[in-house]
């Protein structure tokens, strides 16, 4: 129903009409790419296998010496959240799963061989299943806060948070509730925002911090979409 008003309100009330746009028009008249597979399969292509094609969105980051503190790193988690998340919307993904990954510091401990410096470091991780797929970062930062709470204690010194086992959004099941629908609109209104006046435009206040954070060079393995503000550094897999 409201995609039906969406386009009506474009002026577009037959399928001739509809029809007659092209592919980047139908990419502005979704707000996703998504668009862009209704202008093929409406012309009969088959583009199912699109969505196995990209297994996961994320994002790395080795953290700067003031921020590796739990609460500025934590902060940090949230805008590598941020910019996955906008770009999983952007392509028309829903995650199913996501997963953190921190580097810790440990203090020496003489039990154990000391590593560089006096410290022993190590690897943590956890994964959070997302039934039906789950997009809108609100949600996402939630249960990434879940996922951080569990880590153990140490210096942080690495984060990474990827979103994987990808669906197309237009495959996903409609959030039943209106909490959860009213989030979805919300994170759609500041992907908008952030599009028309830049990628800080709009974001969680629990990254103001580190906003500036994870802005580094181009990934050989990914060109950057120049149709997504914050999406220079973006990896997938």
């Amino acid at each position: 129903p409201k995609m039906d008003a969406r386009i009506q309100g474009e002026g577009i009330h037959t399928v001739e009409q509809l029809c007659s746009l092209n592919e980047q028009q139908m990419e502005r008249l979704w707000g996703s790419i998504i668009g862009r597979r209704w202008w093929y399969w409406l012309r009969g292509h088959d583009l199912d296998e699109f969505a196995t094609q990209k297994r996961s969105i994320g994002h790395q980051h080795v953290l700067a010496p003031e921020f590796r503190t739990p609460e500025a790193a934590r902060g940090v988690a949230i805008r590598l959240l941020h910019k996955a998340a906008a770009r999983a919307r952007h392509l028309g993904y829903l995650p199913q799963a996501m997963s953190l990954r921190v580097g810790i510091q440990e203090p020496y401990d003489n039990r154990r061989p000391p590593e560089p410096k006096g410290w022993n470091s190590k690897h943590w991780g956890a994964t959070v299943r997302l039934p039906g797929g789950i997009g809108d970062t609100l949600t996402l930062a939630g249960e990434l806060a879940t996922l951080w709470n569990k880590r153990p204690p140490g210096k942080p010194m690495f984060i990474d948070v990827t979103l994987h086992d990808l669906i197309a959004a237009g495959a996903a099941t409609m959030p039943l509730f209106a909490e959860q629908r009213h989030r979805v609109d919300l994170a759609k209104a500041m992907d908008e925002l952030n599009r028309k006046h830049g990628k800080h435009a709009v974001y969680l206040g629990s990254m103001h911090e580190a906003k500036e954070t994870a802005n580094g060079g181009i990934a050989f393995s990914h060109v950057p979409d120049l149709k997504l503000t914050d999406s220079v550094t973006n990896r997938m897999r």
